[in-house]
This record gives C-alpha cells, sequence and structure tokens, in this order.
C-alpha cells in the first residue's frame, strides 16, 4: 500500500449553485484540464472514440500521424490530410496533446484551409514528441492515457488517475472511492499480426459491463479488449494478472507475452445501484440484457407514489451538487419524455425529462447529468426517485455522484448585446434562467471570474440545444483572441442541459477574469446555462 496524501481536489462555490465536471449529452470535444496533485491527477473523460482506429489500422496509419518526426512539424501531424482535416480527428489530436504536454504548453496546427488550432497540454506523460519522436514507452504511456479518457456512451464524467509514470502518480482521493479499471496498450502502430492492442481490465468491485460499456467494446470492429477474460467465470479482473501498488492500481499487466508498463488505473466517484436502494411502493427491480444493464439490473414500476431512495451520499459540499442518471427509455412516443421527480434529503422535488433512448428497446442504458440542490456536505445525505405524477417514469439503472471541483457563474449575470437576453422558468437549468435567443452578432460578457492560477484553465460550459444540428460560438478570456468551439451538439430540446469542456488560455490569477461569448453574422450559438471554470 503507497503512502496516501488525501488532497481534496476542489469546492463548489456556495453561493453560486452547480458544480462539478460533468455533461450528460454528446461529448465530442476538449477534454477537461487536469489537475495535478502531491499524489495522483484528475481529469474529466469524454472522448467519444479515436478517429481513424480500428482493430488493424492504429492511430499512426492513414491518420497524418507519423510517431518519427514531433508534432510540431510538418511530418509529425499533418495539416492537410487525416487528424487535423475533420472535427473528430481534431478531438483525437486535442487529448493526445493533453495527454502529452505539459500544463501551459500548447501546439499549433493548422487545418487543410489554413485555419490556426490551438491545442492545450495538461499531463505532460510525452512533452518530447511536441519536437522529437515518439518512441514505444511513449507510445504505450499515451495510448493508456488516451484509452483511459474515452467514453462512447457520451456521458461525461470526472475522473481520478493513477499510474507508474511520474507526471502522474500514486494516491487515492476520498471524493473518487470506486476503482473502475486499468488501461493499456499501444494504440499507434499495429503489433507484427497487425492488430491494434488497445487492453483493459477491470476492478473486482466494478460491474463487469462498466469498463467495456464505457469504451465501447462490444461495438462491431471496436479494438478494446480485455486479455484476461478467457470465460465467463473469468472476469479478468486487474488484481488476478497485474503487479499492483498496494489498492491504488496496477504498476504492470502482462498481455501478449510481454509486460505493459505504463498502464493507467481510474478511480471514479461514488455510485449507487437502482437495486440495491430502497424501493418502495411498487417499484420493481426487473432484468436486463446481459452486458446492458450495470450489474444486470434495473429498477421500473416506478409512479407517483413507487420509487427508489438512496441513502448515505457523500457531497464534497452543501447545496448544489451534480448526480449522473443511468436509465432506460424505450418509450415509442417521440413528444412524450419520462420524467423524474428528485429530492434531496427530502426537500423540494425536482423535476427532470429524460429523452427516449432507442424507440421501443428497453435495453439500452444512457446517462444525464442533473443538478441537484439541498446537498449537506458530509456523507449523510439521501436522494428519491419517484415519477411526477404527470409523465411516466424511465426505468433506472444507478447513478453516480460527481465530485465538485470549480468555480460557477451563471450566464444570466453577464451582460449582452445583439439578440441575446435571459430566460427564466427553465426548470433544469441551473438558478432556473439560461442565456437564450443567441443569434448572429450577438453576445454574453462574463465578468469577475476566478482562476485560481494564471494561464490555462478548463472551463465547463453548460447549454442546450434544441437543433438537430451542432451550433458554435466564440470565446474570447480577458481581450485576448477568440477561438471558435463547434462541438455543442442537440441536446434533443431547449431545456436539456448539457455540457462541453473548453481548455481556454489567458487567465490571470484571482477574480479579475472576463469570458466574452460571441457570433459572428453567420451562425448562432446554444443556449448558455452556467459555467465553470476548474
Amino acid at each position: 500500500m503507497s503512502t496516501q496524501r488525501f488532497q481534496r481536489v476542489g469546492t463548489l462555490g456556495a453561493a453560486l449553485s452547480l458544480a462539478t465536471i460533468l455533461g450528460c449529452q454528446p461529448t465530442d470535444e476538449a477534454p477537461s484540464g487536469t489537475e495535478a496533485t502531491d499524489d495522483a491527477l484528475s481529469a474529466t473523460n469524454g472522448l467519444t472514440g479515436i478517429n481513424g482506429l480500428s482493430s488493424y489500422n492504429g492511430l499512426n496509419s492513414h491518420n497524418g500521424l507519423n510517431v518519427y518526426n514531433g508534432l510540431s512539424s510538418y511530418n509529425g501531424l499533418s495539416s492537410y490530410n487525416g487528424l487535423m482535416s475533420t472535427a473528430d480527428g481534431r478531438t483525437t489530436v486535442t487529448y493526445l496533446v493533453r495527454c502529452a504536454l505539459a500544463a501551459g504548453d500548447t501546439l499549433v496546427k493548422q487545418d487543410q484551409y489554413g485555419n490556426n488550432f490551438t491545442f492545450a497540454g495538461g499531463i505532460g506523460l510525452a512533452p518530447q514528441y511536441k519536437n522529437g519522436a515518439c518512441d514505444v514507452n511513449c507510445q504505450e504511456a499515451l495510448s493508456s492515457c488516451m484509452l483511459a479518457h474515452i467514453n462512447t456512451s457520451g456521458t461525461h464524467i470526472p475522473l481520478w488517475l493513477v499510474g507508474p509514470d511520474t507526471a502522474i502518480g500514486w494516491g487515492q482521493s476520498p471524493w473518487y472511492p470506486t476503482r473502475e479499471g486499468t488501461f493499456f496498450g499501444n494504440i499507434f502502430n499495429p503489433d507484427s499480426t497487425g492488430v491494434v492492442r488497445a487492453h483493459y481490465c477491470q476492478a473486482p468491485t466494478t460491474p463487469n459491463n462498466t469498463v467495456p460499456g464505457r469504451l465501447g467494446a462490444s461495438q462491431s470492429g471496436a479494438p478494446y479488449t480485455n486479455p484476461y477474460q478467457y470465460s465467463e467465470l473469468d472476469p479478468g479482473y486487474c488484481d488476478s494478472y497485474c503487479q499492483m501498488n498496494g489498492s491504488d492500481g496496477s504498476k504492470s499487466c502482462p498481455a501478449e507475452g510481454r509486460t505493459w508498463s505504463h498502464p493507467i488505473t481510474v478511480w471514479r466517484g461514488q455510485t449507487f445501484q437502482a437495486e440495491s436502494g430502497t424501493l418502495f411502493g411498487r417499484a420493481a427491480v426487473l432484468g436486463c440484457a446481459s452486458g446492458v444493464c450495470s450489474n444486470g439490473y434495473r429498477v421500473g414500476v416506478i409512479d407517483a407514489t413507487s420509487g427508489v431512495t438512496f441513502n448515505y451520499v457523500h457531497s464534497s459540499a452543501g447545496g448544489a451538487q451534480s448526480v449522473v442518471i443511468y436509465y432506460t427509455n424505450g418509450d415509442v412516443n417521440s413528444n412524450n419524455n419520462r420524467s423524474f421527480n428528485i429530492s434531496v434529503n427530502s426537500g423540494v422535488a425536482q423535476n427532470f425529462a429524460f429523452p427516449v433512448v432507442e424507440f421501443g428497446n428497453w435495453n439500452k442504458v444512457a446517462g444525464m447529468t442533473v443538478p441537484l440542490n439541498g446537498f449537506l456536505e458530509g456523507g449523510n445525505n439521501t436522494i428519491r426517485f419517484v415519477a411526477d405524477g404527470q409523465h411516466p417514469a424511465p426505468d433506472l439503472d444507478w447513478i453516480e455522484i460527481m465530485p465538485g471541483q470549480g468555480w460557477t457563474a451563471e450566464a444570466e449575470t453577464g451582460s449582452f448585446t445583439g439578440s441575446a437576453k435571459p430566460y427564466s422558468g427553465c426548470a433544469t437549468c441551473s438558478a432556473g434562467t439560461r442565456v437564450g435567443s443567441f443569434g448572429p452578432n450577438s453576445s454574453v460578457t462574463m465578468g469577475k471570474l476566478k482562476a485560481s492560477t494564471a494561464g490555462t484553465h478548463s472551463v465547463v460550459v453548460y447549454y442546450s440545444n434544441g437543433d438537430p444540428t451542432v451550433r458554435s460560438v466564440k470565446v474570447q478570456v480577458n481581450g485576448n483572441p477568440a477561438s471558435l468551439f463547434s462541438i455543442f451538439k442537440s441536446t434533443s430540446n431547449w431545456t436539456n442541459v448539457g455540457s462541453v469542456t473548453l481548455n481556454l488560455a489567458g487567465f490571470t490569477a484571482g477574480t479579475a477574469n472576463t469570458i466574452v461569448f460571441s457570433t459572428d453574422s453567420t451562425f448562432a450559438a446554444p443556449d448558455l446555462d452556467f459555467i465553470e471554470i476548474n
């Protein structure tokens, strides 16, 4: 067991409503920043897939990427084809740079049209790759990091990372009590058999479909494999095969007749299975298709007097907290979202609508992050789920409590130009209000924002987009050049709140920061709910 230096990852702004790095919804965006600590490191996943990667096509093939030249060079990362030429490819580059370069370092590359894109470093596993080659150790370390950040389910989840590389290190956090699994391999180049090695294994305390479900390992053509899962009777737990660093995670893992020495182990927030909660009324435990629901069960038959209560829920601060709710909704009526009334510590019910996951299919799980008020700091909170009496409820699979980390600010407290204006009466929005009508040639300026240090910070933007297409916004920090982010995917309607995480440079330490969200004459932006600076 390593010496553990518990460090609180962050606190919630008590007067500012919501917190945490979250996201239900689509996550084809830049990752959140990582926070180096004395022991391990916090991050947020959300990489929906690695562009161009399949079981027989490494990241170094046909993607304009070359490990023999530095990323900053023409031959290291092409500006004219491959990753830099598409939005999904640039998302992959964002995570690659975030894993490779240290916090405060950046990589500027152009796409095929000559547009500049700035990618921020964060973890620093392979800083040499900026200007030089990436050898096998470099490739394996970056592969573990990128695999650890994949979440094809579209649910944005804060992570606590540990590993043998000094850029990450060891140690547990009391706010991330759930060890999920370990990731390792080499996704850059196929091995001698032509196969990409993208491996994972799970912790014994994690439901056996959690990691493959997050990776999308069951999808056709997915390269992700657990090399230790030989049968249904052998789930392939990391602890049975890898060399462990006490209870922290894996120091090295054997596979394919060799030892992988750069694994990364992921820890997550507090989780609760619905079937293990306190059921009341008609609520009943239902089976689920193999490999779909966590632990193979969900809770259904939930009405206005029936439901589930979760006890002993931990919160890193009093007031607002974010909770990821995993549910199934196979309703065939596309105009009839199902709803939960959710109350914290017997407080006022907070109503949230949960869209259909797949019409007619009750065996497909989705995650949606909701802001909940009424928490007390500590571990003696309760969360109660019932139907709202007007709409049927979805079935409930499990929930995950997100650790609060950043400084939050409501969009409606800013100043506006053009058509942008606040709208009240949004039940799912923080403080009940969002900024909408954010049309062309409009802006929202948010000032007096707090940053813990000068430089680059991850900023989580909570938004809604009722259009079926992606919306965009320009973002400017403290008068520095604005960056265009075209990553705000549809949230199904204008009252479903989603999130994306932006890595923004130019902050000063203290509370004198300003962020401007703007549009030009060619596009409209999503509605803005609030932001969180981490």
